[in-house]
């Protein structure tokens, strides 16, 4: 089954998603205190529109908090802020650093989709896991474009995180085997 996420800066957050229904109760426990609702699963499409809804919206603190080690490290490298350290030499993956690493970044603007949903075989570093193709939509210059990337999501702990982005060759395709390629491939 495909599931599908649509995000977009400043408008409805919209998930399309196959759930049962929830009950909850509202008689008391053993002890008079009220039980609490069940929370609805987390999903590996939640929180990739979630991570993605945090770093559009500047939010570095909640990106970092739904990465991994592994992926918080990808993204200080990236940054540039520590680009006179060697590799061996950068700072640990902590959400603090990691933060840090996007401070002076501003808040951006796109229409994030997900689909292609499949398993993906741990490779290197990065564990097994769900990958996602995750659809970036934006315009520059008057222009609308697109970016493509494949995600990796892994369960620990009983919560999904980030662990691996990756651009994807051919953004349009919804191919789910161009999301697993892409994800077992060095970069």
């Amino acid at each position: 089954m495909t599931r599908l996420a649509v995000i977009t800066k400043g408008g409805a957050l919209a998930v399309c998603l196959a759930v049962g229904a929830v009950g909850c109760s509202s008689s008391g426990s053993a002890s008079g205190t009220a039980s609490r609702p069940a929370q609805p699963p987390q999903t590996p499409e939640s929180v990739a529109t979630a991570y993605y809804k945090a770093k559009d919206a500047a939010d570095w603190k909640r990106m970092c908090e739904l990465s991994t080690e592994a992926n918080r490290a990808a993204e200080i490298g990236a940054s540039g802020v520590w680009s006179d350290r060697d590799a061996s030499d950068m700072p640990a993956p902590t959400v603090g650093n990691c933060v840090t690493a996007h401070q002076g970044n501003n808040a951006e603007s796109h229409t994030w989709q997900f689909d292609a949903r499949v398993n993906v075989p741990a490779f290197g570093a990065h564990p097994a896991g769900v990958g996602l193709r995750a659809s970036c939509n934006f315009t520059e210059e008057g222009k609308p474009q697109t970016n493509g990337y494949a995600v990796r999501l892994v369960s620990k702990d009983g919560s999904w995180l980030v662990d691996q982005v990756t651009v994807l060759a051919t953004p349009e395709s919804s191919d789910p085997q161009k999301v697993v390629n892409t994800l077992s491939e060095d970069h």
